[in-house]
């Protein structure tokens, strides 16, 4: 057991010693837009707000990705399958 042990701490190690690019290296520049949006709710008047982030430079549609939220506001949740 204590070999086992040793092999996928050594394992571990090596792994981490290797040269990975990084991310934000590879990560094209973009162009960022910010929304507020007035909407009348409850007999008030709350602004909405959203960000677009968009690679510099890409022509057509792209595919996107909305995040958004519930009432209580953001959480975690998981639903193991």
């Amino acid at each position: 057991m204590t070999r086992m042990l040793s092999a996928f701490i050594v394992a571990i190690l090596l792994l981490g010693c290797t040269s990975t690019p990084k991310v934000w290296e590879e990560t094209p520049p973009l162009r960022v837009n910010y929304l507020a949006y007035p909407v009348d709710w409850n007999g008030r008047t709350i602004m909405i707000g959203a960000r677009l982030q968009v690679p510099v430079g890409m022509p057509g549609k792209l595919p996107a990705v909305i995040l958004m939220h519930g009432m209580s506001g953001l959480s975690f949740s998981y639903r193991g399958v």
